[in-house]
């Protein structure tokens, strides 16, 4: 399901507005499979309407994400890639800076939690613009969001801008 993702992000999602030429790139990659036929086509009438929304919102229904999983120290020396559990089709990295030191967490999530701890806690809280390059206030969390197939791999604390979860 990876390979049916990128080729849909790569092909369709930037190519909204050429859906046939698209189309003639990934059918002639993957041989017209059944699996295919079965999904693209409810696809294709939905993105008439609303064709960059919906290229990404159904991939991110339909295929398992793939997200980086550590914890702490293994971020930087052992992190690795696991399949997202039905229901959290996102991408996350967690960063907490306190007495301690700096705790990373990446892993996978859901769209409620985005919603609340990206969009609504982390967007609008200055202390988290630039983390990589800063110290937080003890105690602050910041979440980062994405979609996209490991979009949250190290070492990168913040994805890609064009990664970046927003409200459909």
């Amino acid at each position: 399901t990876a390979t049916y993702l990128i080729l849909m992000y790569q092909f369709l999602h930037p190519c909204a507005d050429n859906v046939d030429a698209a189309l003639s790139l990934f059918y002639d990659y993957d041989g017209y499979s059944p699996h295919v036929t079965e999904w693209l086509p409810p696809m294709l009438d939905h993105m008439k309407h609303d064709p960059e929304y919906y290229c990404v919102q159904y991939l991110i229904e339909h295929f398992k994400m793939s997200c980086t999983h550590c914890s702490m120290l293994e971020c930087l020396l052992s992190a690795h890639v696991e399949e997202c559990p039905d229901g959290q089709s996102l991408c996350l990295t967690s960063v907490v800076d306190g007495a301690s030191g700096r705790n990373i967490t990446r892993g996978c999530t859901d769209e409620a939690y985005c919603n609340q701890k990206f969009l609504i806690d982390t967007v609008g809280n200055s202390d988290c613009k630039d983390v990589e390059n800063r110290i937080l206030p003890s105690g602050t969390t910041c979440n980062f969001c994405c979609h996209g197939t490991n979009c949250n791999a190290p070492p990168s604390l913040e994805p890609d801008s064009s990664a970046l979860y927003h409200r459909p």
